[in-house]
């Protein structure tokens, strides 16, 4: 089907920009919750409903670090924005941060194989990390992971 008109070529623009704004509204439903430090629902209507709890148990840490990252993402220089993208630029700003503020309790390596721990040892971090700081598998780093947010 060939478009013969300017009218027929707005119509499938204003379709995409329609079915864009969609999905776009269906991400922000999704995130709010893990933006409140809820855990995140399924479906955007289930999002909705928890808003109510979420609101009442919110996570200050959760909301602050999920403030900084839509201010980076928000407020980014465009011609920052092309040699590093905001969501990279939040990501190592915030992960700084988080370092400079705390002790260090360890990290956790799990499963590292190819090009990952590749990288790790020519870097020369893979030797400077104890072996005790890797687990073979993700449910016990989700646990480590979580333990400082959770106390």
């Amino acid at each position: 089907a060939q478009i013969r008109t300017v009218r027929d070529l707005y119509a499938v623009f204003r379709c995409l920009g329609v079915f864009m704004s969609g999905i776009g509204i269906i991400i922000i439903l999704l995130q709010t919750l893990p933006f409140l430090g809820a855990p995140m629902a399924g479906e955007p209507l289930h999002a909705v409903h928890a808003w109510p709890e979420a609101l009442r148990n919110v996570n200050p840490s959760a909301l602050v670090i999920a403030s900084i990252a839509l201010a980076i993402g928000i407020f980014c220089p465009r011609r920052l924005h092309n040699i590093l993208p905001s969501p990279l630029a939040a990501l190592v700003i915030e992960d700084l941060a988080a370092v400079s503020q705390t002790e260090a309790k360890g990290c956790v390596g799990v499963g590292l194989s190819g090009s990952a721990e590749e990288a790790l040892r020519m870097f020369g971090i893979h030797d400077r990390i104890p072996s005790e700081h890797f687990v073979s598998d993700l449910e016990t780093a989700k646990k480590l992971a979580w333990e400082p947010v959770n106390g």
